[in-house]
């Protein structure tokens, strides 16, 4: 389940729908399982989507997402998910391609402590880093009136990213714990 997980949180990272934008109600859509394929929802709340993906053999795999869109196109996404009943959360975030590999990648909130992640893979569609965020850390967040993301550019200027709580703390209150 926990490699399904991770590969579903770069899969949807990879193909993420601009559905995912900000929206005043939460809403649900789906398609049901076939044979062997799998069934899918994805629920928004405010600026975030809940999207869950249940094959019949490995069990179902959720991640809440936000992707954060410039004048041309998407300039970072972020994706929370739970590999496995009682482990921490996984967090997510794809660049584009071209960032400072050797800075770090950080999460915070007000009134949390930082969440750094690390560089993992480069891909055509972007770079990304992922961490396991700790429950205090996950509580920080979830109450955070605000939150930030930073990372470098290739030339080591700083990039500091607005993202948005609304709708937030709902989403990640029905990511499963099992």
């Amino acid at each position: 389940m926990t490699k399904y997980l991770a590969a579903a949180l770069l899969a949807a990272l990879a193909a993420l729908p601009a559905a995912a934008q900000d929206t005043a109600a939460p809403s649900a859509t789906g398609t049901a399982a076939t044979g062997n394929q799998p069934s899918e929802t994805s629920e928004r709340y405010g600026a975030w989507t809940l999207h869950c993906t249940t094959l019949p053999d490995t069990g179902k795999a959720c991640e809440v997402l936000h992707v954060v869109r410039g004048q041309q196109g998407p300039i970072a996404q972020v994706a929370f998910g739970r590999p496995e009943a009682g482990e921490p959360v996984l967090a997510v975030i794809r660049t584009p391609l071209g960032m400072n590999l050797g800075a770090p990648v950080t999460l915070s909130g007000e009134g949390s402590d930082d969440v750094t992640l690390s560089w993992f893979i480069c891909l055509q569609t972007g770079c990304l880093a992922r961490t396991e965020v700790a429950a205090a850390q996950m509580e920080g967040i979830t109450a955070s009136t605000a939150l930030q993301l930073a990372f470098e550019d290739g030339g080591e200027r700083p990039v500091e990213i607005d993202l948005p709580v609304e709708g937030l703390s709902d989403a990640l209150s029905r990511l499963p714990a099992e």
